[in-house]
């Protein structure tokens, strides 16, 4: 090369260098597909953004929220509570709102699985506070 045998060793060391780092970042890309890695932070921040917008729509509250990509879309898994009084058909309903709003107003979701959960009845909650005090109460008065 140019007259200088020493450059063609150090040329093609170079190039081979090129090849394996290339090499290596598409391995590590294709690996991170396949793994389903989460979305970063400003992806699950639009999505706790969108859910804390339609709590007045009948979402009472969230939580379980977890994403994965899935090749160039997020895949994202949430529990919604809704009032328990509301029928299955209406909770369902909420259910295809908050799917269809998080997959149409973020970008990079391809489907949302939404869990239901029915809001604790208060009133079922004081009587069983109640029963339990009664019970500590007679187990401490003997």
């Amino acid at each position: 090369m140019a007259g200088v045998p020493l450059l063609d060793p150090v040329a093609g060391a170079v190039v081979s260098m090129m090849i394996v780092k290339a090499g290596a970042e598409i391995s590590w890309d294709a690996a991170k597909q396949l793994t389903d890695t989460a979305p970063d932070a400003h992806v699950m921040d639009s999505i706790r953004r969108e859910l804390d917008a339609m709590q007045p729509d009948g979402v009472r509250s969230w939580s379980h929220l977890r994403a994965r990509w899935t090749g160039p879309l997020a895949m994202v898994d949430l529990h919604v509570v809704v009032d328990s009084q509301a029928s299955v058909s209406a909770a369902h309903t909420i259910a295809e709102r908050v799917r269809s709003t998080l997959i149409s107003r973020v970008n990079h979701i391809g489907d949302v699985a939404v869990h239901v959960d029915a809001e604790p009845e208060v009133r079922m909650m004081l009587m069983l506070l109640l029963v339990l005090l009664l019970c500590c109460s007679w187990c401490c008065s003997y």
